[in-house]
């Protein structure tokens, strides 16, 4: 009985050592592609956000120039009245654009040092986030 039980045991032991060698060489063969496709990923997802961030910086700028044309012919504006200066719907178009400009600039540059950094130096970046997930 207790020689079937170590025959036993051992053929356990041996079959989980050769599933965790069969393991280790998948993920070893298998960890290039992986990281690259992270890189890829991150990259696309960060451009995403920056291209975001410059498409709200040119509408709030396109918007504040209309503004200002605007207050050229005041009496054509949306923007302007005519005898009290800056109509309600004017402020409110100019506290959004400022808005719009503030985020979009800090969407903007951040994602842009970011996209920097892996297209640049992708093995820094990959060590950093790879640090930053183990915090």
């Amino acid at each position: 009985m207790n020689e079937q039980l170590q025959s036993a045991l051992v053929s356990i032991i041996e079959k989980a050592t050769t599933g965790i060698d069969a393991g280790v060489s998948f993920l070893s063969s298998e960890m290039p592609d992986v990281i690259s496709q992270l890189i890829m990923w991150k990259m696309s997802y960060y451009s995403f956000y920056f291209v975001l961030g410059v498409i709200l910086i040119i509408t709030s700028i396109l918007i504040s120039k209309s503004m200002i044309k605007g207050r050229k012919n005041k009496d054509e504006s949306i923007w302007w009245d005519g005898r009290y200066g800056m109509s309600e719907g004017g402020i409110f178009a100019a506290i959004v654009c400022a808005v719009a400009f503030s985020l979009g600039l800090i969407m903007a540059i951040s994602n842009l040092t970011i996209i920097m950094q892996i297209s640049i130096a992708p093995k820094i970046w990959l060590l950093e986030y790879a640090a930053s997930l183990v915090k």
